[in-house]
């Protein structure tokens, strides 16, 4: 029986629209089925029924936090891979969270689009393996992003700035 593509599910939580959907639309544009949702309760409601493969959640929302989002989720979704966010957290709060909470990969805003998705390219890798389901270690993820985002010779704060259109929201279209 011949091998079929399985589309790498993502599931973007942020009370700030615009990051939730330009997020959304840079990944969908680049072979994922991303989704975006604007708070922790929504999240938690979508992907019951969307089962992502990977959640991109801001930490500080109102209600439920993105970490309470993301700890519910794997409830019932044990295999997503979590990614949170911040752009008001300082160092010491995203250290804090990486070492409560190890399984989680923990980053501070703004993320570099290329470099989110080659990691998010690594993390689908990883998802199938020989067939069998296994997971990227976080500190393996950060490297991914980290080495991904010191190749590239921009950061995202300048990229939403030079997007003219939506072609251009496509890795190399630079």
């Amino acid at each position: 029986m011949p091998e079929t593509s399985v589309i790498f599910r993502v599931l973007i939580a942020d009370d700030e629209k615009i990051i939730a959907d330009t997020l959304a639309l840079i990944l969908n544009l680049n072979g994922f089925e991303a989704a975006a949702v604007y708070s922790g309760e929504q999240a938690v409601e979508t992907a019951r029924t969307l089962r992502p493969d990977a959640l991109i959640s801001d930490i500080c929302m109102a209600k439920m936090s993105g970490i309470d989002a993301a700890l519910h989720i794997q409830r019932f979704v044990p295999d997503c891979e979590v990614l949170l966010i911040s752009g008001v957290a300082g160092d010491e709060m995203l250290s804090q969270v990486a070492a409560q909470h190890p399984e989680f990969v923990v980053f501070e805003k703004p993320l570099d689009p290329r470099a989110l998705i080659e990691m998010l390219k690594a993390l689908s890798a990883s998802k199938t393996t020989g067939g069998t389901q296994t997971r990227l270690a976080p500190d393996r993820a950060r490297r991914v992003f980290h080495e991904a985002r010191t190749s590239f010779s921009f950061h995202s704060d300048s990229c939403l700035s030079r997007v003219g259109s939506c072609s251009a929201l496509r890795v190399g279209a630079y």
